[in-house]
Protein backbone atom coordinates (compact mmCIF):
# COMPACT_ATOMS: atom_id res chain seq x y z
CA UNK A 1 0.00 0.00 0.00
CA UNK A 2 1.12 3.61 -0.33
CA UNK A 3 2.62 5.17 2.68
CA UNK A 4 0.71 7.91 4.35
CA UNK A 5 2.06 10.97 5.65
CA UNK A 6 3.56 11.62 8.84
CA UNK A 7 3.04 14.82 10.42
CA UNK A 8 6.00 16.07 12.87
CA UNK A 9 4.23 18.56 15.27
CA UNK A 10 7.00 19.62 16.96
CA UNK A 11 10.74 20.53 16.05
CA UNK A 12 12.49 17.49 17.54
CA UNK A 13 11.09 15.18 15.21
CA UNK A 14 13.49 14.93 11.95
CA UNK A 15 12.39 13.05 8.61
CA UNK A 16 14.14 9.58 7.82
CA UNK A 17 12.54 9.15 4.71
CA UNK A 18 10.06 10.79 2.13
CA UNK A 19 8.97 11.01 -1.36
CA UNK A 20 10.61 12.23 -4.06
CA UNK A 21 10.03 14.56 -6.97
CA UNK A 22 8.28 11.32 -8.74
CA UNK A 23 5.65 11.11 -5.99
CA UNK A 24 2.43 12.91 -5.81
CA UNK A 25 3.02 13.46 -2.14
CA UNK A 26 6.62 13.99 -1.47
CA UNK A 27 5.91 14.36 2.55
CA UNK A 28 7.79 12.66 5.23
CA UNK A 29 6.64 9.11 5.75
CA UNK A 30 9.24 7.84 8.72
CA UNK A 31 10.14 9.95 11.12
CA UNK A 32 12.10 9.86 14.08
CA UNK A 33 13.20 11.82 17.44
CA UNK A 34 15.05 11.04 20.69
CA UNK A 35 12.73 10.76 23.82
CA UNK A 36 14.23 11.54 26.79
CA UNK A 37 17.09 8.01 27.08
CA UNK A 38 15.21 6.27 24.07
CA UNK A 39 14.02 6.85 20.77
CA UNK A 40 11.01 6.78 18.81
CA UNK A 41 10.37 6.26 15.36
CA UNK A 42 6.93 6.52 13.35
CA UNK A 43 6.29 4.90 9.82
CA UNK A 44 3.11 5.91 7.74
CA UNK A 45 1.73 2.16 7.07
CA UNK A 46 2.36 -0.91 8.65
CA UNK A 47 2.50 -2.51 5.58
CA UNK A 48 6.45 -1.14 5.03
CA UNK A 49 7.13 -3.40 8.39
CA UNK A 50 5.54 -6.63 5.77
CA UNK A 51 7.48 -5.78 3.33
CA UNK A 52 10.74 -6.30 4.34
CA UNK A 53 11.97 -8.49 0.89
CA UNK A 54 10.90 -5.62 -1.06
CA UNK A 55 14.07 -3.62 -2.64
CA UNK A 56 16.18 -2.82 0.79
CA UNK A 57 13.32 -3.01 2.49
CA UNK A 58 14.71 -5.41 4.97
CA UNK A 59 18.01 -3.42 5.35
CA UNK A 60 16.28 0.24 5.49
CA UNK A 61 14.22 -1.48 8.68
CA UNK A 62 16.95 -3.48 10.10
CA UNK A 63 18.84 -0.23 9.94
CA UNK A 64 16.24 1.76 11.74
CA UNK A 65 15.25 -0.95 14.44
CA UNK A 66 19.57 -1.14 15.01
CA UNK A 67 19.21 2.72 15.56
CA UNK A 68 16.35 2.41 18.22
CA UNK A 69 17.98 -0.25 19.85
CA UNK A 70 20.33 2.30 22.00
CA UNK A 71 21.35 -0.05 24.20
CA UNK A 72 22.17 -2.51 21.35
CA UNK A 73 20.59 -5.57 23.14
CA UNK A 74 19.05 -6.80 20.56
CA UNK A 75 15.75 -7.78 21.51
CA UNK A 76 12.37 -7.12 19.96
CA UNK A 77 8.97 -7.57 20.82
CA UNK A 78 6.36 -6.76 18.51
CA UNK A 79 2.68 -6.17 20.23
CA UNK A 80 -0.19 -8.57 19.10
CA UNK A 81 -3.00 -7.91 21.65
CA UNK A 82 -4.61 -5.02 20.25
CA UNK A 83 -6.13 -5.66 17.44
CA UNK A 84 -2.79 -4.57 15.14
CA UNK A 85 -3.14 -4.68 11.45
CA UNK A 86 0.88 -5.88 11.87
CA UNK A 87 0.73 -9.03 13.62
CA UNK A 88 2.85 -12.70 13.49
CA UNK A 89 1.33 -13.38 10.13
CA UNK A 90 3.19 -10.45 8.74
CA UNK A 91 6.38 -10.53 11.07
CA UNK A 92 8.20 -13.31 9.17
CA UNK A 93 10.19 -10.87 6.70
CA UNK A 94 11.05 -8.59 9.32
CA UNK A 95 11.67 -11.36 11.72
CA UNK A 96 14.27 -13.05 9.03
CA UNK A 97 16.24 -9.67 8.29
CA UNK A 98 16.47 -8.49 12.38
CA UNK A 99 17.58 -12.80 13.02
CA UNK A 100 20.11 -12.12 10.47
CA UNK A 101 21.48 -9.22 11.88
CA UNK A 102 21.67 -10.80 15.38
CA UNK A 103 18.51 -10.01 16.80
CA UNK A 104 15.55 -12.14 18.89
CA UNK A 105 12.44 -11.06 17.79
CA UNK A 106 8.91 -12.49 19.53
CA UNK A 107 5.46 -11.45 19.91
CA UNK A 108 4.21 -9.43 23.00
CA UNK A 109 0.29 -10.89 22.95
CA UNK A 110 -2.03 -9.43 25.28
CA UNK A 111 -1.50 -6.00 27.52
CA UNK A 112 1.47 -4.58 27.79
CA UNK A 113 3.26 -4.18 31.12
CA UNK A 114 6.95 -3.00 32.44
CA UNK A 115 8.27 -6.36 33.28
CA UNK A 116 7.48 -7.51 29.35
CA UNK A 117 9.24 -4.49 28.37
CA UNK A 118 12.20 -5.52 30.47
CA UNK A 119 12.62 -8.88 28.30
CA UNK A 120 13.32 -6.40 25.38
CA UNK A 121 15.14 -3.30 23.98
CA UNK A 122 12.85 -2.08 20.65
CA UNK A 123 9.34 -2.30 21.19
CA UNK A 124 7.15 -2.48 17.80
CA UNK A 125 3.28 -1.73 17.71
CA UNK A 126 1.90 -2.23 13.98
CA UNK A 127 -1.16 0.22 13.39
CA UNK A 128 -3.24 -0.98 16.86
CA UNK A 129 -7.09 -0.82 16.39
CA UNK A 130 -7.67 -1.49 19.94
CA UNK A 131 -7.17 1.36 22.78
CA UNK A 132 -4.20 1.05 25.14
CA UNK A 133 -4.93 1.44 28.56
CA UNK A 134 -3.59 4.82 30.56
CA UNK A 135 -1.21 1.87 32.45
CA UNK A 136 -0.02 0.66 28.93
CA UNK A 137 1.31 3.70 27.99
CA UNK A 138 2.38 4.46 30.89
CA UNK A 139 4.26 1.57 30.81
CA UNK A 140 5.59 2.34 27.10
CA UNK A 141 6.73 6.14 28.22
CA UNK A 142 8.37 4.35 30.89
CA UNK A 143 10.42 2.26 28.43
CA UNK A 144 11.16 4.77 25.89
CA UNK A 145 12.46 7.60 29.16
CA UNK A 146 14.57 4.93 30.40
CA UNK A 147 16.61 4.05 26.99
CA UNK A 148 13.95 1.60 25.42
CA UNK A 149 13.24 2.16 21.02
CA UNK A 150 9.31 2.50 19.99
CA UNK A 151 8.79 1.95 16.12
CA UNK A 152 5.33 2.64 16.21
CA UNK A 153 3.45 2.06 12.22
CA UNK A 154 -0.08 2.09 11.02
CA UNK A 155 -2.37 3.94 8.41
CA UNK A 156 -5.02 6.93 9.87
CA UNK A 157 -7.04 6.47 7.33
CA UNK A 158 -7.25 2.42 7.38
CA UNK A 159 -8.11 2.76 11.48
CA UNK A 160 -10.56 5.53 10.96
CA UNK A 161 -12.47 3.16 8.34
CA UNK A 162 -12.74 0.42 10.74
CA UNK A 163 -13.49 2.50 14.11
CA UNK A 164 -16.19 4.99 12.60
CA UNK A 165 -17.80 6.91 14.44
CA UNK A 166 -14.80 6.71 17.15
CA UNK A 167 -12.34 9.56 16.07
CA UNK A 168 -8.24 8.47 15.79
CA UNK A 169 -7.70 10.68 18.59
Amino acid sequence: GFAGPVAAVTVDWFTVASGDDNTSNPSSFVVARQFNQGRVAAVGHEGLLANAQLRDNGLFLSNLVGWLDSTVQKKVLYTTGHRENFDSSDAGPLRSALVNRGYSVAAMPGTITSSLLATCSVLIIGNAWRDFTTAEIQAVQNFVNSGGGLLMAGLGSSWLASNAPQTIN
